[in-house]
């Protein structure tokens, strides 16, 4: 039972490792998304328009605060439930090894 913890307990933590760099990966992809928007829409910027412009800073301020905001929680906290199963499954396992 011990060889079957040990690649249980090995293959969570491969797909924690990877779900918190796909996680980083989104919040890193919506900033970059964000100062793109900011430069096109500024006024030396390509889409510059008086009454465009305004629009899109207000929906990158909405992206920066309350969406990255609300990704990061929900982020962690799947990280968390990933992590609380699997020592649910180690504790399992080692209790059924007695």
């Amino acid at each position: 039972m011990v060889d079957k913890v040990a690649v249980i307990e090995e293959e969570f933590s491969r797909l924690n490792k990877k779900l918190e760099m796909n996680h980083q990966s989104i919040i890193n992809n919506y900033e970059a998304l964000t100062r793109k928007l900011d430069e096109v829409v500024s006024e030396s910027g390509s889409l510059y328009a008086p009454e465009f412009s305004p629009k899109v800073q207000g929906l990158n301020e909405i992206i920066n605060t309350d969406i990255i905001a609300m990704s990061e929680q929900l982020f962690t906290v799947t990280e968390e439930v990933i992590k609380n199963f699997e020592k649910a499954i180690v504790n399992m396992d080692t209790s059924n090894s007695e």
